[in-house]
């Protein structure tokens, strides 16, 4: 998906920490617009919990009212969910980016956008005008996998997509909602522990 050269927010790596088992844990600073109901956030926390299963990664979510920088996390990812979560938002484009990566000097970033817009409208067809699925939570699932997908990029320091699963370049209604979603083999070998700050 598409990448950007800006920085949202001034999040600091805390200092790296790598627990006994050699895990190293990872927090998700999530910013949601006042619009976003419990039920979505839950369901995006859920999604995130059940996709993002790194074998030295031990995943903890974080909303931005509730994290405090003096924890131990070895990582930081800030995951910013913009717009007013309604299909029908004003002056929204068709076409774009449903997530952002943040790319600065060829290095991307752990500071990541989701478009809860154009997720909404993305999953329409299927959700709303049919209630063939339960609103809230169905966006949940679509903005967690959007997330996974920017965090796979964060994890794996790369640009590359590949035919399927999270790392895939485009998501439809099926990707978004139905089929389940893991990091691939071909995207763990790919994947490395981030420096620790300093390094």
């Amino acid at each position: 998906m598409k990448t950007s050269q800006l920085i949202l927010f001034g999040f600091t790596l805390a200092s790296g920490i790598v627990l006994a088992d050699e895990r190293v844990r990872l927090a998700l600073v999530v910013q949601f617009p006042a619009s976003v109901s419990p039920e979505t956030r839950i369901a995006m926390e859920r999604e995130l919990r059940e996709t993002v299963q790194v074998e030295w990664l031990g995943v903890e979510w974080r909303e931005m009212s509730r994290y405090d920088s003096s924890e131990p996390f070895g990582q930081v990812m800030a995951i910013r969910v913009r717009g007013t979560c309604s299909s029908f938002a004003p002056g929204l484009a068709r076409k774009g980016p449903l997530g952002v990566t943040h790319v600065s000097d060829g290095k991307i970033l752990p500071f990541i956008e989701v478009d809860c817009d154009r997720v909404a409208r993305a999953i329409e067809p299927r959700v709303f005008p049919r209630g063939t699925l339960a609103p809230r939570p169905a966006l949940g699932r679509a903005l967690g996998r959007v997330a996974a997908h920017e965090i796979y990029h964060v994890l794996a320091q790369s640009l590359e997509h590949e035919a399927e699963g999270v790392a895939r370049a485009r998501f439809g209604e099926n990707e978004l909602l139905l089929q389940p979603m893991r990091l691939s083999a071909a995207s763990l070998r790919r994947e490395k522990p981030l420096p620790k700050q300093g390094d």
